[in-house]
């Protein structure tokens, strides 16, 4: 079961920090094409747990060449909007945290506040694959991967 540790000063938001790339199934077609496949890019993540869907920066998902993958509607805290959606691979550089091979997100720009330190919003799509636990007191962050029946049956 991998794990990520990091802080959080009072009144800054909790966050992880990630590498996103493409899916390796997008790079697979890539490769096949013969095109060049982006490298993976750093990315700061919010965690928000009010947020049912995560997503990503338009400008995130450009540079990384993301293959549309349809639309979705989501509520906006303005409302109900339309918003492309993307598949991107998430890995955690710090930590033994597991990546997460293929997360569906939606193209959202960032709130302005948080737009130049942070590229997307990690949803309860993702919290709920995960525990974590928050200290207030000492700001610190632990995420685990939930353990799965098989981490049980294989040791």
């Amino acid at each position: 079961m991998g794990a990520y540790r990091g802080r959080a000063d009072k009144g800054d938001p909790l966050y992880v920090q990630s590498n996103a790339s493409l899916t390796e199934i997008d790079a697979q077609v890539l490769r096949f094409l013969k095109r060049p496949v982006p490298p993976a890019l750093p990315a700061r993540f919010v965690i928000d747990t009010g947020s049912r869907r995560s997503c990503a920066s338009p400008a995130l998902l450009s540079r990384l060449g993301c293959p549309s993958a349809g639309t979705i509607r989501i509520q906006a805290v303005t409302g109900p909007i339309k918003a492309s959606l993307f598949r991107v691979r998430l890995e955690f550089p710090v930590g033994s945290l597991g990546p997460v091979p293929a997360l569906a997100v939606a193209a959202l720009e960032m709130p302005p506040k948080l737009a130049g330190d942070f590229q997307g919003v990690i949803g309860r799509d993702v919290l709920s694959q995960w525990e974590f636990f928050y200290s207030g007191f000492s700001g610190r962050l632990t995420i685990h991967d939930k353990p799965s029946i098989w981490s049980w049956l294989l040791g």
